[in-house]
């Protein structure tokens, strides 16, 4: 398989078992709920029969008994996150709406949680995500994550964690802007160092 990751994200010696890294994915999965009600409300979508399965997913995630590890789970965020992101910016460059982007994004990485844990809330989300998924019309809903989940999957087979914590996870986030340092600022010459643009850079 082809590596499209840094792996240098990756905390060499630190393991957990795939119990807890589905758990690890639970927590994930709740943030990008969040995500799509706010996207929902944002495209004039929530509301109806969308409300009612925004109540049935808020009752499932309630009921799911979690082997919590706090400090494992925000490892784990913090390995699957620039995953997620790069699969929702290429979902939304194919004219895909930003909540039917993340419907894709959360039907994808519940089937792969259900790989490795039945758990009947996990069927019930997956229930409610796939009628969600099959009012989009637009038929770019079907494109390939298959890197995405092969790479995840690795994760849990080996158990890999990442090298730092993430407590937080959101797709509609503004990245801060980090100015390039040295050749990222212009300067008008060395005299009076006088800065005429700055580049920037994302995270």
């Amino acid at each position: 398989m082809k590596v499209y990751f840094d792996e240098r994200r990756i905390q060499i010696g630190e393991y957990v078992g795939k119990e807890i890294y589905v758990d690890g994915l639970f927590i994930l999965l709740q943030y990008l709920f969040c995500d799509l009600s706010d996207l929902l409300e944002e495209e004039g979508r929530r509301f109806g029969i969308v409300l009612s399965y925004l109540d049935s997913v808020y009752k499932a995630c309630k009921n799911v008994d979690l082997s919590y590890e706090e400090e494992s789970s925000q490892k784990i965020i913090y390995l699957v996150k620039p995953l997620i992101k790069t699969e929702y910016k290429r979902l939304t460059k194919k004219k895909l709406s930003k909540a039917d982007s993340v419907i894709v994004l959360i039907k994808t990485l519940l089937g792969i949680m259900m790989e490795y844990s039945q758990r009947k809330e996990f069927n019930t989300l997956l229930k409610i995500i796939s009628k969600l998924f099959d009012n989009i019309r637009n038929k770019s809903k079907n494109t390939s994550l298959d890197k995405m989940s092969e790479t995840i999957k690795s994760f849990i087979e080996t158990g890999s964690l990442g090298k730092y914590k993430l407590d937080h996870f959101s797709l509609l986030e503004e990245k801060p802007k980090i100015p390039l340092v040295g050749s990222g600022i212009r300067i008008k010459n060395e005299t009076d160092k006088k800065i005429l643009e700055i580049v920037w850079k994302e995270e």
